[in-house]
C-alpha cells in the first residue's frame, strides 16, 4: 500500500502503552506518526512542524491536556489543526468543545473508531522535520 500524502499526525500522552498502540495501528495504515510523551515535547514539535490531525491525553502529569490547549492556542502553535482528546472519563468527555478541542476518543478505544477519527480529522499535505530525542516516528 503507497503512503498516504498526509502532514503528520502527533499523538500526545504520558502511556508508554497508548503512544505505541496508537503509533502502530496508524503506521500500519499508512499514516506518518510522531508521539510526544509530554506536553513539553509536543510543544517542541508544534513549534517546527504542521501536523495535520493531534491526539492528546487528557491527564497528563506537569501538563495536563486542558493546559496543552491553553498553551498552544496562547502561543498560535495549532495552526488550525483539529485536536482530538483522547479521555476515560465521559463526563469530561462532554466538556471537550469547550477547551477548544474538535473531538474526543473514549479509552479504551477500538481500532476502527481511531481510524475513523483520522479519516474524519485529518489533512493533506506532508511536512518533514528534525525530530527532538523524545519524540518517536515511524520506521520508514
Amino acid at each position: 500500500m503507497a503512503t498516504k500524502k498526509h502532514s503528520p499526525i502527533l499523538v500526545i500522552d504520558d502511556d508508554q502503552n497508548i503512544l505505541s498502540i496508537v503509533k502502530a495501528i496508524l503506521c500500519d495504515a499508512d499514516y506518518t506518526v510522531l508521539t510526544a510523551n509530554s506536553g513539553k515535547a509536543a510543544i517542541a514539535l508544534l513549534e517546527q512542524d504542521a501536523f495535520s490531525l493531534i491526539f492528546l491525553d487528557y491527564m497528563m502529569p506537569v501538563m495536563d491536556g486542558p493546559q496543552c490547549m491553553q498553551y498552544f492556542r496562547q502561543h498560535d502553535l495549532l495552526h488550525g489543526t483539529p485536536v482530538v482528546l483522547f479521555t476515560a472519563d465521559g463526563y469530561i468527555a462532554e466538556k471537550t468543545l469547550a477547551m477548544g478541542v474538535q473531538d474526543h476518543i473514549k479509552k479504551p478505544f477500538e481500532i476502527d473508531d481511531l481510524l475513523h477519527m483520522v479519516e474524519k480529522w485529518s489533512g493533506t499535505s506532508l511536512l518533514d522535520a528534525s525530530l527532538p530525542e523524545d519524540v518517536q516516528q515511524c520506521d520508514t
